[in-house]
């Protein structure tokens, strides 16, 4: 599963690591170069994992990923000028619906922002990094008349959020511009409001933000929410979406609410060791530049256990430095938890992946092999 990429100046492959263990604390730096998990501890700048960590029960971050709300179409009988019809809203791919107009030609409030390019990285699905996801498609809206009739409305929207290394709460931020509506619902005054939406009990839900909507205007949603976090060490999961609700001035009654965004896969933990508590997309990747042996020493694939590892000499600033680099810019910084033994019950570290770049042609490679059988 991608999660981490780290630059490093190794001739490798592709490969995806698993953290064993780390210790951040202010002004040490180094590494624990044993694959065996740490001891349970009570010094709060230790590692310490909660054996109950939901992630433990195999599957439930894949069931977690599903989401919690259906994208079937939602529908309800309307009245629109006396006569009875039939409205459903739906979520279908961008490439299926009219292209909105650019973020230049929107009507829009100066203060709202702009979705973030990260949205239209691959239309109509989440895309990730470590603290960002962001997800762009289309609301379809369809009205059926008594007569046969059928009219169809497009409303382009952008869900995205930006989660904090130091906070567990965070906004659901919300752009809709509406590309194409019926005149028959334009002029019974359509309004949109946006909810949150999550498993039960795993994230804070706050009050549903109702606005108007015109075609060709920009309308702009942030719905603040978090996962609790009540006791140090603590470790919990979430997935909140959106939910679009439709309703009019004067055509009733209110359609049943369409959902909108795939996941966000949410993890939020209070590890002092980390250094506070914080949360991450645990799907997200982010990168940072690293040497020195490799695998790492802290990764269960290290040297300790696997042969086929390769290392250079360096001088021990170096060394230190690169200690320093994995604790704070990578392992800390991006809240990558470690594999622990607590009580007997093993917890998988967060997996991650090594990403080589700018790697030596074959004919620079060093003849010499040290360090390993490989």
């Amino acid at each position: 599963m991608k999660r981490f990429p780290v630059v490093v100046a190794a001739v490798v492959s592709v490969l995806s690591l698993t953290l064993t263990a780390f210790t951040p604390r202010p002004g040490h730096s180094s590494q624990q170069a044993s694959s065996a998990p740490s001891a349970a501890s009570s010094d709060p700048t230790v590692a310490h994992r909660d054996p109950s960590d939901p992630a433990a029960v195999k599957g439930y971050l894949e069931r977690l990923q599903r989401g919690s709300v259906s994208k079937k179409p939602k529908c309800n009988n309307i009245r629109l000028k006396g006569k009875r019809a039939r409205l459903c809203q739906d979520t279908v791919s961008p490439d299926k619906a009219p292209k909105a107009p650019a973020w230049s030609k929107l009507q829009r409030r100066a203060s709202d922002p702009q979705p973030p390019a990260l949205c239209s990285k691959v239309p109509g699905q989440v895309n990730y990094d470590r603290f960002h996801a962001c997800q762009e498609s289309t609301l379809r809206i369809v009205i059926q008349a008594e007569d046969g009739t059928t009219k169809v409305g497009y409303v382009r929207w952008d869900v995205w959020a930006t989660l904090s290394p130091t906070n567990s709460t965070w906004l659901m931020q919300v752009g809709l511009t509406p590309t194409v509506l019926p005149p028959e619902l334009v002029e019974a005054g359509p309004w949109e409001t946006a909810s949150v939406a999550c498993n039960t009990g795993t994230c804070k839900i706050p009050d549903p933000v109702k606005k108007k909507i015109f075609p060709g205007v920009y309308t702009y949603y942030k719905l603040a929410t978090a996962i609790p976090l009540t006791a140090p060490g603590e470790i919990k999961y979430t997935n909140p979406q959106i939910q679009l609700t439709i309703s009019t001035d004067s055509a009733f009654p209110t359609v049943p609410t369409a959902p909108t965004n795939d996941p966000f896969n949410v993890r939020c933990d209070s590890e002092a060791y980390i250094g506070g508590e914080g949360c991450v997309y645990y799907m997200g990747t982010a990168s940072a530049a690293t040497c020195d042996e490799y695998p790492y020493a802290s990764s269960e694939e290290g040297g300790t256990k696997n042969p086929r590892f390769s290392c250079a000499f360096l001088p021990g600033t170096d060394n230190t430095n690169h200690g320093n680099a994995l604790n704070n810019a990578l392992y800390r910084a991006n809240r990558i938890l470690p594999a622990l033994n607590e009580g007997g019950t093993y917890i998988q570290g967060d997996p991650y992946w090594v990403w080589v770049l700018n790697a030596p042609a074959d004919n620079q490679i060093p003849t010499v092999k040290q360090c390993s059988q490989y």
